[in-house]
């Protein structure tokens, strides 16, 4: 019973002084009942729960404060189906809940091309199931060459990437990635929940998440030869102080000015 989704784009500008652009957020679900189906906006409801022509439910909400160098970006989706029963031979009808939530962005800043680091923290992330069968969430990321993503069902994985948020991820970890500064790059997260009552299952759940990035420049070359050399120099002359304070003690320079 799979639909096609009717993505609603809301374009903004990005009010940050590195943002060259923002494409967008979008918010979109889909809801079905042995009756009829809605499809687009931030929110359905179809149908009603336990009667004959089943019920599905689906919120989907995306916001985030973009810039070149640093960000944040937060997408929660959630929906549930519940069957209604065909009067004819009581076979399962209706019941269909689908949530998509999306922040996709272009940024680019007018620098030269310099090495540094991407680095990608996401906190918190949570992945929700209240049924054994019946719910699929799907959730990706990806961020300039850095990428993840994620497949989970109601009763168990069905696999993530090697970055992948899966289910349970650890609130503390963050991934480094080399990055060219000065390129364009674009940032893609999104999330997809679906609930589809196939027998009487009931399924029920969702992602929620936010993403935080950052972009540092790499020391250059020159700069760590710089730095090194100062330090053998400091080390140098530390060595060479403590070996003249040996040869030569207080007492015996005094002796020798007298």
């Amino acid at each position: 019973m799979s639909k096609s989704l009717f993505a609603v784009a809301i374009l903004f500008v990005s009010a940050g002084a590195n943002a060259a652009l923002a494409d967008g957020i979008s918010a979109t679900t889909t809801c079905e009942s042995a009756a009829a189906s809605i499809s687009g906006g931030s929110t359905c409801t179809e149908g009603v729960p336990f009667s004959q022509e089943g019920y599905g439910t689906a919120t989907a909400s995306a916001n985030a404060a973009p810039g070149y160098f640093f960000g944040t970006a937060s997408i929660k989706v959630s929906s549930s189906a519940v069957n209604g029963s065909n009067p004819a031979n009581n076979a399962p009808q209706g019941g269909l809940g689908i949530a998509t939530a999306t922040v996709q962005l272009t940024l680019s800043d007018k620098l030269p091309l310099q090495p540094g680091y991407l680095i990608i923290t996401p906190s918190p992330i949570d992945w929700s199931f209240f049924t054994t069968e019946a719910m699929q969430v799907t959730e990706s990321l990806s961020v300039g060459n850095f990428s993840e993503s994620c497949t989970e069902f109601s009763g168990g994985s069905a696999g993530c990437a090697p970055n992948g948020f899966g289910n349970p991820f650890s609130l503390t970890k963050s991934f480094t990635v080399p990055f060219e500064i000065g390129q364009s790059y674009t940032f893609d997260f999104t999330a997809t929940a679906t609930a589809e009552d196939g027998d009487y299952d009931y399924p029920s759940g969702g992602f929620s998440g936010t993403v935080s990035y950052q972009i540092i420049s790499a020391p250059e070359p020159n700069s760590l030869g710089m730095v090194a050399i100062a330090l053998c120099v400091l080390l140098v002359g530390g060595l060479l102080l403590r070996r003249t304070k040996r040869l030569h003690p207080p007492e015996i320079a005094k002796r020798a000015k007298t």
